[in-house]
C-alpha cells in the first residue's frame, strides 16, 4: 500500500484500478485542508476517556501528530449562541482517518445541489450506492467562557444532529444570535453501544443593549465564515472533474429538512 500512494492518479488507473480503490490508496484531501483550515476553532462532544469528562463539550482541541492530546476547555454545561449554519455532507475513512468524501458547503434549500468537491459527482448519485456518506449542519457561534466570548465552529449529524434542531426550532430564527443557550448532553444507551444527546438547560434571550452591542462582533465572524465556506466551494473550481460536475437542479425548502436521507 505504501509504495502505491507514491504512484500518480493515472499510473493508478493505467493498472486497472477503479475511482473508489484509487481514492482508498492516495486519500481525498478534505475541503478544509483545501481552504487552508478552519477559520474558528472547533466546539465538539468530547468522547475520549483519556481526557476526561466523556460526553462533555470540549472546546479548541490541540493536536499532536493528527491525535488530540487536551483541549483548551472542557465544561458538562457550556453557554452558546449560534449565529449561522450551513450543511455539508461527508463520509469518513477510517482507514485513512481522513474524508474520502466531502461535499461543499450550502444553504439547506440548496441541498440537492450538492456535489463531492473531489470527482465533481453529484452527492444524490453517491448516495444512491453508498449509504455512508452523512449530512451535518456545521454551525457558526459563540460560546461564553468565564466572560470571554470566543468564536466555534460546531458539526453536528446524526442522532446529536436531530437533538440539536428540536432545540433551535422552538426558538424564533433558530434561536441565532438572539438567544444565549445553556447546553449539556444527554447519555442515551443502547446495546452496548453509548451517545450523547444535547440538552437544554437554559435559553436566555438578549435584551436591546446586549444585542447590539454583539451587532459589530458577530458581523466580523459570519464574514469569516462566509469567506471560508467560499474558499471551500471554489476548490473544486480548478479540479479536472469540475466541467463535469452533475447537480440535481430541484430544490428543498427549509421545510424538507426531515426528508433528506441521513
Amino acid at each position: 500500500m505504501n509504495e502505491l500512494k507514491n504512484l500518480t492518479r493515472e499510473q493508478l488507473q493505467a493498472m486497472g484500478l477503479n475511482d473508489q480503490q484509487i481514492n482508498s490508496i492516495l486519500g481525498a484531501t478534505s475541503a478544509n485542508e483545501k481552504a487552508g483550515g478552519l477559520p474558528f476553532p472547533l466546539l465538539k462532544v468530547n468522547f475520549d476517556p483519556d481526557l476526561g469528562k466523556v460526553g462533555a463539550y470540549g472546546y479548541n482541541p490541540i493536536k499532536k501528530d493528527k491525535q488530540i492530546i487536551k483541549y483548551e476547555f472542557i465544561a458538562d454545561e457550556i453557554k452558546v449562541r449560534f449565529l449561522k449554519s450551513m450543511y455539508q455532507y461527508s463520509k469518513f475513512d477510517t482507514t485513512e482517518n481522513r474524508p474520502t468524501v466531502t461535499s461543499n458547503v450550502f444553504a439547506l434549500k440548496n441541498a440537492k445541489k450538492a456535489y463531492d468537491l473531489k470527482t465533481g459527482t453529484s452527492i444524490n448519485e453517491l448516495k444512491a450506492v453508498d449509504d455512508g456518506i452523512k449530512f451535518q449542519r456545521i454551525l457558526l457561534g459563540v460560546l461564553d467562557i468565564n466572560g470571554e466570548q470566543k468564536p466555534f465552529i460546531m458539526y453536528a449529524k446524526g442522532s446529536f444532529l436531530f437533538g440539536l434542531n428540536d432545540i433551535l426550532r422552538k426558538f424564533p430564527n433558530d434561536g441565532h444570535m438572539t438567544h444565549q443557550f445553556t447546553l449539556g448532553t444527554e447519555k442515551r444507551k443502547k446495546g452496548t453501544v453509548v451517545w450523547f444527546m444535547p440538552k437544554l438547560i437554559d435559553a436566555k434571550e438578549l435584551n436591546q443593549q446586549e444585542f447590539i452591542s454583539n451587532l459589530k462582533s458577530d458581523a466580523n465572524l459570519i464574514t469569516e465564515f462566509d469567506k471560508w465556506a467560499e474558499q471551500i466551494n471554489s476548490s473544486a473550481d480548478t479540479a479536472e472533474e469540475a466541467p463535469n460536475k452533475k447537480i440535481d437542479n430541484s430544490v428543498t425548502t427549509e421545510e424538507d429538512e426531515d426528508e433528506i436521507n441521513f
